[in-house]
């Protein structure tokens, strides 16, 4: 009877509820990237085979990041690789860009786009590949300026484009991170292995490649 109907009490889900469908892709993010600490790629990605998620989902983002990473550690894993470098690099890209082009914002977006161009920066030396990584830098520093990624982006774009001998870009890029904003950042110096200031890093290159 309508009255019956209208007087039903609605069914209220708890704060803190959680639907099976999301369940399932939290264990299968956490399965993967435990999977991808312990650098058993292969695992990583096989955890993640068979989830669907939508891209209105809350754990979008999440999933396809932790996806892409699991796909960038079989590009250096030849031994676990069971598909194509090609295969496995479009792959990863395909994850990455799922992130950085889906709609909202979040924390996983700069980091899909700085592993994605750090991809490219560590399979790739021609020049059109090494540009498209470079984009890939320029677009989180442009897009994410206030993310603790945006210098070590600016660093590796200048980087990347000494080694394309772009060298009057590299030039300008580099000293972008004289800036005030970047007075307490930090990146990682490969030659004396931990990090340093950001803009203590960028003056010593600007010096390495100042006569070139």
């Amino acid at each position: 009877p309508a009255a019956e109907i209208a007087t039903k009490p609605r069914r209220e889900e708890p704060a803190d509820f959680v639907s099976d469908p999301e369940r399932k892709v939290r264990a299968a993010c956490a399965a993967a990237w435990d999977a991808y600490r312990e650098s058993r790629y292969a695992a990583a990605v096989s955890a993640l085979e068979g989830v669907r998620v939508g891209k209105d989902d809350a754990l979008y983002d999440r999933f396809h990041f932790v996806e892409g990473m699991a796909w960038s550690g079989l590009l250096v894993s030849k031994r676990q690789r069971n598909v194509t470098f090609d295969e496995a690099f479009s792959k990863m890209k395909e994850s990455f860009l799922s992130v950085a082009d889906g709609a909202g914002t979040s924390e996983y977006k700069p980091r899909a786009l700085f592993w994605l161009a750090i991809a490219y920066e560590i399979h790739f030396n021609d020049e059109p590949r090494t540009l498209e990584g470079i984009g890939y830098f320029e677009r989180l520093a442009r897009d994410f300026p206030d993310s603790n990624l945006a210098d070590d982006a600016i660093y590796n774009a200048g980087l990347q484009q000494v080694k394309i001998d772009k060298i009057d870009d590299a030039r300008r890029t580099l000293q972008r991170l004289q800036d005030e904003r970047y007075r307490d950042s930090t990146v990682y110096d490969t030659a004396a292995d931990r990090n340093i200031s950001t803009r203590v890093a960028a003056e010593k290159y600007l010096n390495k490649i100042k006569n070139w």
